[in-house]
């Protein structure tokens, strides 16, 4: 049996989520047997004759607003886990700015890295690393135990997706995940990969979500509640929300262990 992991982006007013589901690539595949003729009756045909889902472009018609029901019932039927990661924009600059690395001369170093170059491939590096915690913090809401054993991660297509793969080079010994990974990530376009299309559809409805609320207030069960008010169950969502402190500690904690002859110091 094989795991697979389909993630996807979003972007909101400043507002950045990485989320997608995991299940098993048999259930994917039946997954998309079914969602395909809705998406299909809602989505939109792209420059090679494609059809395609797009939450983010189509999210003001009325048609397709009425049936997010239907569209989140074949996704809880066909995934066994939901989840992600969120910040804001702003809180990224402002925790890379605020690191000032010195060295044993007292000059001043410029940090420099893909984990770092932007919000998104900061993000991916985040995601992988902190897979297992995002895993345990579903089974303490769902209060369910899962054992996934590896799992293939799946990104929609990225421009730069040869920057996160030499990012996963680097990464992937060093971080917790590393047992749950089978390779590295891959890459797909979602027009042709309907499991990327439920990623997207999950990803806009989170940043909705927080937008509406604010990132500091939101929790998981408010935006399960949110996302899925028609359900006695809501749907579950386990996401870890990062502000420019955690940004600021992962910046230190990288440039400690990989310079130890550097110094790393908070200018909030």
């Amino acid at each position: 049996m094989t795991w697979q992991a389909y993630i996807d982006e979003s972007e909101q007013d400043g507002i950045f989520v990485l989320a997608g589901y995991l299940s098993t690539s048999d259930k994917w595949g039946e997954f998309s047997a079914e969602w395909s003729p809705l998406a299909r009756r809602f989505g939109r045909i792209d420059a090679n004759g494609r059809w395609s889902l797009h939450m983010s472009e189509q999210r003001l018609d009325p048609d397709l607003l009425h049936y997010l029901p239907a569209f989140q019932e074949i996704i809880d039927k066909y995934t066994d886990l939901c989840f992600g990661i969120s910040l804001d924009i702003r809180d990224f600059k402002a925790g890379v700015n605020r690191a000032v690395v010195i060295n044993s001369n007292g000059e001043r170093v410029k940090i420099k890295g893909p984990a770092i170059e932007n919000h998104y491939t900061y993000a991916f590096s985040r995601m992988l690393s902190i897979f297992p915690k995002l895993i345990s913090n579903y089974e303490e809401i769902s209060g369910k135990s899962y054992n996934f054993g590896k799992v293939d991660f799946i990104f929609d297509e990225r421009s730069e997706k040869n920057k996160i793969l030499q990012l996963y080079e680097i990464q992937k010994n060093q971080f917790s995940s590393k047992n749950f990974l089978r390779s590295a990530p891959t890459f797909k376009d979602d027009a042709d990969t309907p499991p990327l299309q439920a990623a997207d559809f999950i990803c806009y409805l989170i940043c909705k979500c927080i937008k509406d609320y604010g990132i500091e207030k939101i929790t998981d069960n408010t935006i399960a509640h949110t996302l899925t008010p028609w359900k006695s169950n809501p749907t579950i969502i386990s996401l870890y929300k990062i502000n420019s402190d955690g940004i600021f500690n992962f910046i230190k904690s990288q440039v400690l262990k990989n310079h130890p002859g550097l110094y790393v110091f908070d200018q909030k």
